[in-house]
């Protein structure tokens, strides 16, 4: 944990996708950006934008120290040796699908090329990994890790993941939980989403939404609960991700639409096309009676908006990935098989029956302590930058 016991101020740079692109990296780095400097006023944070050309990037509400064009595999490079000129004490990677350009990122290799070549130590932070990855996807991720100062991801099965596909030791692996926003603790009005909505009971998942989401079999699972519960409602909320669909095409969302149509419950489903503030997250999890993470990804390693509806104490129905079995082990019921409606409402209508569970205490603000403590460690002491010799078949970020 960083403590006032640090006298030297340390600067940080953060590098990843920013809002408003949409994708989990963006919004887990935008939390990040916001709880750091509150809980770690002597670290200096420093943002440098992955730009995929979705609008000005920025974090925390402030516009990015610098950005990284997605695409040109020479920014990273430049990237890289502008950091080093700034000063920075640690760089901090955060990694994910189309996260960067290049096939599987592969143009990220030139960030940390430079940023080995010049002495600059970096953390990297992969999310959604996976538990067999492609070899191509290995192959990069692998190189990414390979002269990092420590690898930080969100849960054990990821690190467990990490090691079994010799990507990372587990000794260099540090589990960091990402925790709800503390502003999602307090109790908000009923949002207007729900204003025309009765009494029944209000479903609802939130995130960035791709098919692997599974929003299709939640919404096959609404007939036999509309049966016992004739104002059910099913909100789902949150963009497309980025890199699924083009401008003005979201054929999962069309698809989404379709299914609930023929199978006449398109009345109970709300279909939000937008990223939720805070504020209007917390009043719909609070008016939320089960939360449903009906995903299709068995090998799915994180998921940020089931961790905090399970940490905020919601009663919670999922699809049994790694995931969920480590987040909602003490849940028996809720687990439920993918890809399977008849399984899943019956998992909701038990959920219904039951108590109110009991939410835990880690938030967003403990997971920036522990970013915070790990980035002090790697900062102290700052070494020569070290050469290193080429090595025969070397990866090229191009």
């Amino acid at each position: 944990m960083f403590t006032t016991d640090n006298r030297r101020r340390i600067r940080l740079a953060i590098v990843s996708p920013t809002p408003p692109r949409p994708c989990p990296v963006a919004a887990h780095t935008d939390e990040l950006c916001r709880m750091l400097p509150v809980v770690a006023p002597r670290i200096g944070l420093t943002v440098f934008a992955i730009d995929h050309g979705d609008g000005p990037p920025h974090a925390a509400g402030r516009a990015a120290a610098g950005s990284i064009a997605a695409d040109d595999p020479s920014a990273y490079r430049r990237a890289g040796q502008r950091l080093r000129r700034l000063g920075v004490d640690v760089a901090l990677l955060e990694v994910g699908p189309g996260s960067a350009g290049g096939p599987r990122g592969r143009y990220l290799l030139g960030l940390t090329d430079e940023l080995t070549r010049l002495g600059v130590p970096y953390l990297v932070a992969p999310h959604q990994v996976r538990p067999f990855p492609r070899p191509d996807e290995a192959n990069v991720l692998s190189a990414l890790c390979r002269d990092a100062a420590g690898v930080v991801v969100s849960s054990n099965c990821a690190r467990q993941a990490l090691a079994a596909s010799g990507i990372v030791p587990p000794r260099r692996v540090a589990v960091v939980p990402p925790g709800p926003a503390p502003d999602l603790r307090v109790p908000r009005p009923r949002p207007a989403v729900l204003a025309r909505c009765g009494a029944g009971p209000v479903l609802t998942t939130l995130g960035h939404l791709s098919p692997a989401r599974g929003i299709e079999v939640a919404v096959a699972a609404l007939p036999a609960l509309a049966a016992v519960h004739p104002d059910v409602r099913y909100v789902v909320a949150g963009r497309t991700l980025a890199f699924q669909a083009g401008p003005g095409d979201d054929p999962y969302r069309r698809a989404v639409l379709r299914a609930a149509t023929a199978l006449r419950v398109a009345h109970r489903l709300i279909l939000l096309d937008t990223d939720l503030s805070i504020t209007d997250t917390a009043a719909l999890l609070h008016a939320t009676d089960v939360y449903v993470a009906p995903d299709l990804d068995i090998g799915r390693t994180d998921d940020r908006p089931l961790a905090d509806a399970v940490t905020l104490g919601l009663r919670v129905v999922a699809t049994r990935t790694p995931y969920a079995i480590e987040t909602m082990g003490d849940r028996p019921g809720a687990v439920v098989p993918p890809g399977n409606p008849d399984a899943l409402a019956a998992a909701v209508e038990r959920t219904l029956a039951g108590p109110t569970p009991a939410g835990g205490n880690h938030t967003s603000v403990h997971a920036a302590e522990q970013i915070a403590g790990l980035v002090a460690l790697v900062a102290s002491p700052r070494s020569a930058p070290r050469q290193r010799a080429p090595a025969t078949g070397r990866r090229s970020a191009a």
